[in-house]
């Protein structure tokens, strides 16, 4: 940029910054010049011999956020970023993620800015807050798309626009998983149109559990209309269920296109899920058992229910809360106590009654709980592979939508450590686009660094030891970047003048240190050629 000047480019000035935020886990732009200025040395030997701590002033990592704010900028740089990714890697390009989270900030909110009040995924309702969308590439996490929007923005209209990010870099033919809410029926036909395979679970507005019920009961009905599956996970676990799938006719009107599919709804219970939901029920059952029962204690402070609908109201409430309603049969036994009072003054004497009623017996209605239990824990899962000629079945699906977890990682990476973006400490509004474009790149380093890491693990059939702090002889072969990190915890670089002699010193290498180096494919002349002069301790 013109007004740019001399030192480092816009490109090493990001480096340089997300070097800061990863080992400090502090996004703040004050502080970078200082820490800078401590490790000048290291930081002209890796980036460049002509680096000032004034190239990372706060001013100018300012004007990087602006710069990366632009939308054209962003867009060209992160096509860009992902195709050489991609290539130099190898990374397979079959399954991508697509996911949004809220970050909370204690940042004014403005009309029209991208702070604003919204539902928190934080489970922070009190704060304001921006929400990011990210597409990532199965199975390392890696983010390929990312889209800033304001706090009080509705996921489901941006589902489309980042899809067809990916889709611009990547190409038709691939697989994107997401979570309920990419089911509007505009984001699955724009995905199908652009010859592209959805697979998302369906919320209960397009398949109710009474649908579902029925669905159940057809396919029961029906010879060979249930199967079994069973699927054997990488540690040795195995989840088995059974599923059925059912097909419908799809016909959405798309920006003025009509676009036609056929639909594959699976409907799939794992016996997992099913146990699960079992075991609930059987809980709520015996919470409200217990509450019916202690309506029959009599006592200080306890009520005493003299007339039967009072009782039955009290009764009803119970089972209400519990959710159990239809599912117990309460009977009730009434207790009359008679005394009678002697005339008095010309009045006649007369028997005074009063009623006192109880639960007599709670019993579980067998038939009811049945039906319940055989409707529990099934799931819907919508796709359209079949149409695009990738059909899916059970285990296929399972598998899929089981790694969802890892866009979520991503964001917890960016929320907390090693990036830390929470809480936001940035004002404008082009700054907090800035910021959040800046730790996607991040994002990508981290991810590519795990995801390397423990494919040349599983290549050389090899586990590391020395990663876990307490206990030095524990193993693993799927190390996580965190902790690949802070293996380098510890390491210094020692500059002694002496006259007119300079002497340097770094820390010499552990055994795990060399090891994770030699599988990532780098040097250890990295570290070692900061100290050329020198090999050992003055």
């Amino acid at each position: 940029h013109g007004n740019w000047g001399d030192g480092l480019s816009v490109g090493e000035t990001v480096v340089v910054w997300l070097v800061y935020i990863i080992s400090q886990g502090d996004h703040r732009m004050c502080p970078v010049q200082a820490w800078a200025e401590e490790r000048l040395p290291v930081l002209r030997q890796l980036v460049s011999p002509t680096l000032r701590p004034e190239d990372l002033c706060d001013d100018r990592l300012a004007r990087v956020l602006r710069y990366l704010a632009r939308e054209d900028t962003w867009a060209a740089l992160e096509a860009g970023l992902n195709e050489r990714l991609i290539r130099v890697y190898a990374l397979s390009q079959k399954t991508v993620r697509v996911d949004m989270s809220t970050l909370s900030t204690y940042a004014r909110v403005t009309p029209d800015g991208l702070v604003q009040f919204g539902f928190s995924k934080d489970h922070r309702p009190d704060l304001p807050q921006l929400k990011v969308a990210m597409a990532d590439l199965d199975p390392l996490g890696m983010p390929l798309g990312t889209l800033v929007v304001a706090g009080n923005q509705a996921d489901d209209p941006y589902y489309v626009p980042l899809v067809q990010q990916v889709h611009a870099v990547l190409g038709p033919g691939r697989l994107y998983v997401g979570d309920c809410k990419m089911a509007a029926a505009a984001t699955r036909a724009a995905v199908h149109r652009q010859g592209d395979v959805y697979l998302c679970p369906a919320p209960r507005t397009i398949v109710s559990d009474e649908e579902i019920a029925a669905h159940v009961r057809a396919a029961r009905e029906k010879e060979g209309g249930i199967h079994s599956w069973q699927w054997e996970k990488a540690d040795g676990r195995v989840l088995s269920g059974e599923a059925f799938v059912v097909e419908v006719d799809m016909d959405v009107t798309l920006e003025g296109e009509r676009v036609t599919w056929t639909e594959e709804r699976w409907v799939i219970r794992t016996e997992d899920a099913h146990r699960r939901a079992i075991a609930q029920v059987e809980k709520r059952l015996a919470r409200a058992e217990a509450a019916l029962k202690a309506l029959n204690e009599r006592g200080r402070g306890k009520r005493r229910y003299r007339c039967r609908e009072a009782l039955v109201e009290r009764v009803e409430a119970i089972l209400q809360r519990y959710e159990v309603t239809g599912l117990l049969q309460v009977d009730y036994r009434c207790e009359v106590e008679e005394r009678h009072v002697r005339g008095y003054k010309g009045r006649p004497g007369r028997v005074e009654r009063r009623e006192d009623w109880f639960v007599a017996h709670i019993t579980r209605d067998e038939a009811a709980l049945q039906a319940l239990y055989e409707r529990l824990g099934w799931r819907v899962y919508l796709t359209n592979g079949k149409a695009q000629g990738c059909p899916m079945d059970a285990v296929t699906i399972v598998q899929a939508y089981h790694g969802q977890y890892r866009v979520e990682r991503g964001f917890r990476r960016m929320k907390d450590r090693p990036l830390g973006i929470t809480p936001m400490y940035v004002h404008r509004d082009d700054h907090r686009r800035g910021l959040l474009y800046m730790f996607s790149l991040g994002l990508r380093a981290v991810t590519v660094l795990e995801y390397e890491m423990r494919r040349s693990l599983a290549k050389a059939k090899k586990v590391l030891y020395g990663l876990y702090e307490g206990n030095p002889k524990r193993s693993t072969a799927r190390p996580t970047a965190e902790r690949l990190l802070r293996a380098f915890k510890g390491l210094h670089l020692t500059i002694v003048s002496w006259g007119k002699q300079v002497l340097h010193h770094v820390t010499p290498l552990s055994e795990v240190q060399r090891e994770i180096l030699h599988l990532l494919g780098f040097p250890e002349h990295i570290y070692t050629g900061l100290a050329p002069n020198f090999g050992e301790p003055p």
